[in-house]
């Protein structure tokens, strides 16, 4: 039997199958769509993830305020991804803290194995934020950018 050389329409790569169905894909392909298929569904979905986390000063120049996301949340959001759309790693989210909201990007962080949301200036100022206070933060993917 022949191998046959098929191009995924998934990711336009090709597959070596020996067995192929009457319609011309494998079991094995057949679930890697099924699998395809779910996770750009899952990706479509805007879900909104809210949290409390420590508000913290960068300890170099600028005075940069982060939040380190809980662990379960960069999760979803890695997983959620569209891999290779931002430089980086970095997410485009929508951030709100109390009555403000903004847009921003998630940066990945080594030390934490998490994602870093940067808290603007004008953010902190308006909900009277200062480094050390645990604040409620709800995030979402941002797809318009």
């Amino acid at each position: 039997m022949h191998v046959a050389q098929k191009v995924c329409s998934g990711f336009g790569k090709r597959h070596a199958s020996k067995q192929l169905s009457r319609c011309g894909k494998n079991a094995s392909e057949m679930r890697h769509h099924r699998l395809i298929r779910a996770t750009k569904q899952a990706r479509q979905q805007m879900e909104a993830f809210e949290f409390d986390a420590e508000l913290w000063l960068y300890p170099g120049r600028g005075g940069w305020h982060f939040v380190t996301l809980p662990r379960g949340v960069a999760l979803q959001i890695k997983f959620l991804a569209e891999p290779g759309k931002r430089g980086c790693g970095s997410e485009a989210v929508i951030a709100r803290t109390g009555k403000t909201e903004w847009t921003t990007s998630i940066f990945p962080d080594k030390a934490s194995g998490s994602f870093l949301l940067p808290v603007k200036a004008d953010v902190r100022r308006k909900e009277k934020l200062t480094a050390g206070q645990t604040i409620r933060i709800v995030l979402m993917q941002d797809r318009s950018r």
